[in-house]
């Protein structure tokens, strides 16, 4: 009686030793899961700050982009005004001229 107890107690000691082995592997693996974890939360961290500032950057990009474009529509409309005036404007230098030029031959065919 006292053997059969003994090896059941043995038994049972072999069960329990290779249930804490399970279980110490088990929080191995739970503690290297946790550690790729943080660091892929670190590396995630790191992204979302660059994105951030990516953000930041292009955000300066478009308003500066936006007032070139602007200075550049603005550019665009006094050009086509001064094309708009232009053939006025050569006409009457054109009639200035002959004006010009009848008074000049008029004056050389007085002398």
């Amino acid at each position: 009686m006292l053997q059969a107890k003994k090896t059941e107690v043995a038994e049972a000691l072999t069960k329990a030793e290779a249930g804490r082995m399970e279980l110490e592997l088990s929080v191995t693996k739970l503690r290297a899961e946790e550690a790729s974890l943080q660091d892929s939360l670190s590396k995630l961290s790191a992204l979302n700050e660059s994105l951030a500032q990516d953000k930041l950057d292009l955000n300066c990009l478009v308003t500066q982009l936006e007032e070139e474009k602007a200075m550049l529509q603005g550019r665009q409309r006094q050009a086509e005004q001064e094309a708009t005036v232009a053939p006025a404007e050569q006409e009457w230098l054109e009639e200035l001229w002959l004006e010009q030029e009848v008074a000049r031959q008029g004056l050389e065919g007085s002398l």
